[in-house]
């Protein structure tokens, strides 16, 4: 009888683990940092694979996790790709997914500067601040997907 209990646990929690393997649960959703590197398009694409998409973070709250994590254990190179993008208007931030106004930013001294007139993506630099960068730098990134058990309700 024990022993059924205990099976009987350890597919619960298996069926209820918030994320998959190698992401990271936080809040409502899962993330996942790279190690490989990509231009930003090559990013997005690779979040894709996932049913996810590049970070956006929303609020100050995901940016002090984000840069958590970026900092203390994903390290690889000084910057990782997030989800947002000035390509349609310079100057005027939005989401990749969405199209929404990027309205909460957390931009380093001097950002976005738009450098050479080349830098229209979005990159969280390991002091925390965002950054633009061109598009086409080989960098890591952040996913993001769904966390469909963040509720803790089950069926």
């Amino acid at each position: 009888m024990i022993g059924n209990i205990l099976l009987l646990l350890n597919i619960v929690g298996a069926l209820i683990q918030a994320c998959p393997s190698g992401w990271t649960a936080h809040g409502e959703r899962c993330y996942f940092f790279s190690v490989v590197v990509g231009s930003w398009a090559d990013a997005g694409s690779y979040c894709r694979n996932f049913r996810g998409k590049l970070a956006e973070p929303r609020d100050s709250i995901d940016v002090v996790f984000l840069d958590g994590e970026v900092r203390d254990k994903h390290v690889t190179q000084g910057e990782y790709y997030l989800g947002g993008a000035d390509f349609f208007v310079e100057g005027e931030w939005e989401w990749a997914s969405s199209f929404d106004s990027i309205t909460n930013s957390h931009w380093g001294p001097g950002e976005p500067n738009d450098h050479y007139g080349r830098e229209d993506c979005l990159a969280l630099t390991l002091s925390g601040f965002w950054n633009d960068v061109p598009c086409n730098t080989s960098l890591p990134f952040v996913c993001e997907i769904e966390n469909d058990y963040s509720q803790g309700t089950i069926g």
